[in-house]
Formats: structure tokens, sequence, C-alpha cells
């Protein structure tokens, strides 16, 4: 959720939990915080685009590079990296 303030209304309001950037959690003190240290978060992401038209130039030039990129995790490849890891 990229609105930080709804989120932390969720959070207020006992419908859950919030992961924040510090930075962020700090403006509001009335909240209890957590520090989660020793983990690296991995977000998912999605491309939503308009289904009744073609993407734009520009568009579709910045997906082929998200695609190509070689800091890109797929699940595929995240499972495999879980697999190799010592536990």
């Amino acid at each position: 959720m990229a609105d930080f303030a709804a989120a932390v209304g969720l959070v207020r309001n006992g419908l859950g939990i919030a992961f924040l950037p510090a930075s962020v959690a700090a403006q509001w003190p009335d909240l209890a915080t957590v520090e989660i240290t020793g983990y690296a978060l991995l977000w998912g992401i999605s491309v939503a685009t308009p289904a009744h038209r073609r993407m734009s130039a520009a568009a579709r030039a910045f997906l082929a590079e998200l695609i190509r990129d070689e800091w890109l995790i797929t699940p595929a490849d995240d499972r495999a990296r879980k697999r190799a890891s010592p536990s």
C-alpha cells in the first residue's frame, strides 16, 4: 500500500498490521513499532495496463527493461534459491 496514512488508519482501527519504512513509522509516535532485522524483504510487483488499448512505446520499453534486468527475481528463482540455501 503506497498510501502510508491509509495503512496507519487501518492499523489504528485494529484491521491489521503494516510494514513501513522506519522514517515513515516515526511520523506516528502513537503506534507501537517492531524493527525487523536479519531478513531481506522481497516485494512482488505487478504491471497494470489498460485492457482496451496498447501500451505506449515508453511503457513497453520500461516493461522490457524490467523483464530483462538481472535484479528481477521470479517466484521460481526465489523457490530455487530457498531450496539451495543451507538451513
